[in-house]
Parts: structure tokens; sequence; C-alpha cells
């Protein structure tokens, strides 16, 4: 590895799985086997008589029928259980940009030490400031 910082010492590599597995349960709609006729049915109703547009507001009038809607789907369309599912919580220290500065910076590092070309340390030099 190359040198930290401007010391003389270089350093040492190593890798340490920092990542996090979650468990989770999820729970979702099997909107293929739902009943569509049944669900129309139940919203088949006389809208006009339960939302009384003269009484309710537009956004009451949303939630009344939003309520219904929904609990037709909770009757009529099934669930289904997907079990656990391993979620990756990967930490990342570095945002892109920055780990690609230091990928150069190493890159430049061993090209060095492979060539001992002299212009390579020049180009190491500005990028040692990361």
């Amino acid at each position: 590895m190359s040198p930290l910082r401007k010391s003389d010492h270089s350093i040492l590599k190593f890798e340490c799985d920092v990542s996090a597995v979650t468990y989770s349960q999820s729970t979702t709609y099997n909107y293929q086997k739902g009943s569509y006729d049944k669900l129309c049915e139940y919203l088949n109703v006389d809208w006009d008589h339960i939302l009384c547009p003269e009484e309710n507001s537009m956004e009451k009038m949303w939630m009344m029928f939003k309520d219904r809607f929904l609990a037709g789907i909770d009757m009529y369309i099934p669930k289904t259980n997907n079990g656990f599912y391993k979620k990756f919580c990967a930490v990342h220290p570095f945002n892109y940009d920055f780990k690609q500065m230091i990928n150069k910076k190493h890159r430049l590092w061993t090209r060095y030490l492979e060539t001992r070309n002299p212009t390579v340390p020049l180009q190491y030099k500005r990028k040692h400031e990361i």
C-alpha cells in the first residue's frame, strides 16, 4: 500500500466486513389470485348517498372512498407471506468520488513500485493530499 499522507511509512491494508444483515418478514397482496368480481360487487354502491357531496368536503369524500376501497382489497385480495429475506445494510464510509480518488492514488503507488519511473512520483505527490 502507499504511504499514509506525508509519512514515509507504508500502511497495511485489510478488509473488515461491517455490513449488517437484518431479517424482515414481508406481507404483500397476491393480486393474481384476487376475486375482482366480488370486489366490483362490493364497490358497486350508491356513491352519491354514501359520500353526500353536498355535506362533505372533497378530502372527507376521498377518505371515505379510500377506506371502502382498501377494506374491499383486504376482503377480496389474498395476502401472501414472502417469508424472511435478508436485507444487507452495507456501511459506506466514503462516497464514490472519494473512493475513486483513493483507488487512483494507490494505483499510482503500485505503478511506481513496479516501474520505478521517475515521473510517477510527481503524479503520486499530486494525489497524495487526499
